[in-house]
């Protein structure tokens, strides 16, 4: 419960809204401390400032499980809130709202009995009340998925709400609408989906709850052991789609992207198996060299443990850059060599391995003769030595106006003192700098350090000044300011 929370709540006291039905939705697992600050301001509204209050707690099942269901629930701290609720606030509705999934199946009973029991205790029909409505998605943890030997389970729940039905005998039991609520339940289970689809999902289960566990170290057959035998025909389902895809030829984009997603799942995939999927995963690559590259890359990039992402993502640098060594570049698809250029450069920990920067290098000195373009863009990632390897002295205004625009100002720095600080380097320093924004100061830097007389007198010429554009000539002038001339 926030502080806006309360803020509103008071704000009742001396702004009248009859008309309002308070509702709070809450798990109901709070300190005392708000639990009794609820009540006192609720007790300092004016009975008459609103139409009522009404409590809507979540809460799926039998105690324990419904614990497992919703991680943070505190069962014990529940049932002392919804106590102290009902008796400092006669008057208040307490709706139990309940997502009946396939956990919900087992143990439904000790919710029944715990509501009828309020129900009973506090004489009311109607102000103590059980919501029951079917979890619709994520899919994989709907009822529709379970085999149909747990009809039982859900029947018997139904066949006690109705035992307790209000009557002469049963004034406080429950109403049409609560039993009507888990008829439907039932209904909604027994409209099944398809044997494939349900097999799929079952397999998502596995997969969900394995997971799941993990993370909360929790386990699921210490809180459902009843699930043993399905949650073992999951788990055999699982293992047996892993290992026909472990073992498959020619495999396609979604096999590969099933693959990748299930190495990251450490908790039922075994090293062998996680062996063998990035044996596959090569040999997707190395089969399929002329394929874009975009997709697979992407999926890598999507993964969200860094240790699997570092290694899926070495395996398809490595694997792509050996396939283009022995391919003709016209074969190759457009946009690819910019692709396997991006990757490299954001997975920047590859170049740092000596023969990784080799082979980067071998590459380059491949293109060089056949794809200038192309090759250039794999400088955006190599060292100063393969830019040194690769330099044209003939072209040194285009690679003065590279290094500037893609390079840091130490690479560019230590880029032109290795190609010579000449007149022709000072001289296209300065004419990226007046039409191009940003690098000012290391270009301002190496003029004042390195300006020669004949760089002053090019600077000074009428017919060049002439020339500047508007724009241009107002960066010339604060040029010619910083410098002092």
């Amino acid at each position: 419960m926030s502080e806006n929370l309360f803020k509103l709540l008071e704000s009742f006291i001396d702004n009248p809204r009859p008309h309002l039905m308070i509702e709070i939705n809450s798990n109901l697992s709070l300190p005392e401390s708000i639990i009794n600050r609820l009540v006192t301001t609720i007790e300092k509204i004016p009975e008459n400032n609103f139409k009522g209050l009404k409590i809507i707690s979540s809460i799926d099942t039998g105690f324990k499980e419904a614990q497992y269901i919703r991680n943070g629930l505190k069962a014990e701290l529940l049932q002392k809130n919804v106590e102290k609720l009902l008796v400092k606030i006669p008057k208040m509705e307490l709706r139990f709202t309940v997502t009946y999934s396939l956990f919900s199946v087992f143990n439904f009973s000790e919710l029944l009995s715990y509501v009828l029991e309020l129900k009973r205790e506090y004489k009311t029909y109607d102000k103590i009340l059980l919501s029951i409505y079917p979890l619709i998605a994520p899919y994989n943890l709907s009822l529709k998925i379970l085999d149909s030997r747990f009809n039982q389970l859900i029947q018997s729940s139904l066949d006690e709400m109705n035992k307790y039905r209000i009557s002469d005998t049963e004034p406080f039991g429950f109403n049409e609408y609560e039993i009507d609520s888990m008829e439907k339940i039932l209904e909604f289970y027994k409209d099944t989906y398809p044997e494939s689809l349900k097999k799929t999902l079952q397999k998502d289960f596995y997969i969900y709850v394995k997971d799941y566990d993990l993370r909360k170290e929790t386990n699921i057959l210490e809180i459902f052991p009843d699930y043993k035998e399905f949650f073992e025909k999951c788990e055999k389902i699982t293992q047996e789609d892993l290992e026909s895809l472990i073992h498959k030829k020619d495999l396609n984009y979604e096999d590969c992207k099933e693959l990748i997603k299930s190495y990251q799942r450490e908790a039922f995939v075994s090293q062998h198996q996680q062996k063998k999927i990035l044996e596959q995963f090569k040999a997707y690559l190395v089969q399929n060299p002329k394929e874009k590259i975009s997709e697979p890359w992407g999926l890598i990039r999507s993964l969200y443990r860094e240790p699997v992402k570092e290694i899926f993502s070495n395996l398809f640098i490595d694997t792509v850059l050996k396939n283009y060594l022995q391919m003709n570049l016209e074969d190759l698809p457009n946009d690819n060599l910019s692709m396997l250029v991006a990757a490299i450069d954001d997975h920047s920990s590859y170049m740092l391995q000596k023969d990784n920067n080799e082979k980067v290098q071998e590459y380059v000195q491949m293109l060089k003769g056949t794809d200038y373009v192309h090759a250039l863009d794999f400088l955006k990632i190599a060292d100063l030595d393969l830019w040194l390897n690769f330099y044209d002295e003939k072209v040194k205004k285009e690679w003065i106006f590279f290094a500037l625009k893609i390079k840091t100002d130490e690479f560019f720095t230590a880029f032109v003192e290795k190609i010579g600080i000449d007149f022709d380097a000072l001289k296209y320093s300065f004419e990226y700098y007046l039409s191009h924004e940003g690098r000012e100061e290391v270009i301002l830097k190496l003029i004042k350090e390195h300006k020669t007389e004949e760089f002053e007198l090019f600077i000074k010429n009428k017919e060049f000044v002439a020339s500047l554009s508007m724009a241009a000539m107002i960066k010339y002038k604060g040029f010619i300011k910083s410098l002092g001339l």
